[in-house]
């Protein structure tokens, strides 16, 4: 983040260079001769001339002074840069402006935590610990789809940028969920994005994981993680596309027109309901390099080759005989998607157009699937546990802790809702039913013992 410091008060100047020695790309500009900063005719002209030619402004010195200076210079929160303004003290750390979009909240937060300062944040969604919908997308690159009504479409149409159009499209959406009407989260797929939203989840906020399972009458607004549109038309829907598929390619020798090659494929994808923008890479035979449609499809997409020799080694639900014969391998398309996504299962099977065949699969580490995880517990002091240990606990769907060994008092940080038993008076038999039963649902599993190390694993039989 490329950041001006402005010092107005001399009284502020160990703060400034304090936040220069710790916030990289940083400068200082002041309008005294300090040595070490750069000198600057007035604040107000340097703000004028250049306000959009940094990411973050950082006044050290009165809030008016700040204020009065940015005042002539502010547009909109999408085009606008972060602005923080620090006492001369260093003791309170304000944000001014583009707390959201701008990322001010968490400059502001930053700035506190190097100075040991008091972050001032005023947003409501920060300060009753609600999510900001319209940044989302951004902080998990995530790409989102909104379902909003026919004015908020031409809102839209008027808006100058992408960040315009989208909060112009989510209005209706934001005001409910900041209100505290009743929303359901569907997470169908898992990614750093998905795990956060369910440790910091609203309690009016209900998680499902497949949209069968929610009845829509009780919700005034649905959001949903996942590289397919649910077909909700009736309720306020955002959803947000994570870059989890992978598509793999086949091609015929200069396969063309290009455009209408790649338009195909294109088509191929929506009608299995893969949204484009849910595309993590394209793969195909790197004897393919140098295709027109290869090349096109690398404008928009990361592009993997692989040799004939590593997609032979694929199984494949549908090899062919001629692809062997002409390519070395019994299938391009299929295997090049499972080898991109991790080895995990096909969801578009190969389809064959003209001069073409496309395969996606779904990255092995978006997979929402039951797992297990063994916790070691150490002395069994809850204090003493491992990091990840805590995390795991505190996330589990059920815990099943070894009574006879472990304290219960390990399992007190089980987030709500969670299943909480002892193996003590179980049966083996009794514990993996009870274990395959949460495995099956796609749930997280975590056994607490005292061993002294922890692993991870697919529950796969009995």
């Amino acid at each position: 983040m490329k950041t001006a410091i402005i010092l107005i008060s001399e009284a502020g100047l160990k703060t400034a260079e304090l936040l220069r020695n710790e916030l990289s790309d940083s400068e200082i500009f002041t309008p005294r001769s300090e040595d070490g900063c750069t000198h600057i005719p007035s604040v107000p002209d340097f703000t004028a001339g250049n306000f959009n030619r940094y990411d973050a402004l950082i006044f050290i010195g009165a809030m008016g002074i700040c204020v009065r200076a940015i005042a002539p210079c502010v547009k909109n929160k999408y085009t606008d840069p972060a602005v923080v303004c620090v006492d001369s003290t260093g003791r309170h750390a304000i944000s001014v402006l583009s707390g959201h979009i701008g990322g001010a909240n968490e400059l502001t937060n930053t700035i506190a935590g190097i100075l040991g300062a008091e972050p001032v944040i005023t947003t409501q969604s920060d300060l009753t610990g609600l999510w900001a919908l319209d940044v989302l997308p951004r902080r998990f690159d995530w790409f989102p789809v909104i379902n909003a009504e026919d004015s908020a479409r031409l809102l839209a149409e008027l808006a100058e940028t992408k960040e315009e159009k989208i909060r112009a499209c989510m209005n209706e959406h934001i005001n409910l969920f900041v209100s505290g009407q009743r929303m359901a989260l569907l997470l169908e797929v898992r990614d750093k994005g998905t795990d956060w939203l369910e440790a910091n989840l609203p309690p009016h906020v209900e998680v499902f994981y497949n949209l069968k399972d929610i009845k829509l009458s009780r919700f005034k607004l649905l959001l949903c993680v996942s590289p397919h549109v649910p077909p909700v038309n009736h309720m306020p829907l955002i959803c947000y596309l994570p870059k989890v598929l992978h598509v793999g390619i086949g091609l015929a020798h200069q396969a063309g027109p290009t455009r209408k090659a790649v338009e195909a494929i294109y088509k191929v994808l929506e009608e299995h309901n893969i949204m484009i923008p849910a595309i993590a890479s394209i793969s195909t035979i790197d004897a393919k390099r140098s295709e027109p449609v290869v090349k096109s499809l690398k404008k928009n997409f990361p592009v993997r080759f692989y040799t004939a020799e590593e997609l032979a080694r694929v199984d494949v639900p549908h090899p062919s005989k001629t692809v062997l014969k002409h390519m070395g391998t019994p299938s391009v398309s299929e295997a090049a998607a499972l080898l991109s996504s991790g080895h995990t299962r096909l969801l578009i099977p190969k389809k064959k157009g003209e001069n073409y065949t496309v395969a996606a699969a779904l990255d092995v580490n978006a997979l929402r699937q039951g797992y297990i995880e063994i916790v070691g517990a150490g002395p069994g002091d809850p204090d003493l546990i491992s990091v990840r240990g805590r995390q795991m606990l505190e996330k589990a769907d059920l815990i099943l802790y070894a009574g006879s060994l472990v304290p219960r008092e390990l399992t007190l940080c089980a987030k709500p809702g969670a299943t909480v038993r002892s193996s003590a008076s179980m049966e083996l038999e009794e514990q993996m039913e009870l274990i395959e039963d949460f495995y099956d649902r796609a749930s997280s599993w975590c056994g607490c013992t005292r061993a002294t190390r922890a692993s991870t694993a697919p529950f796969r039989s009995r």
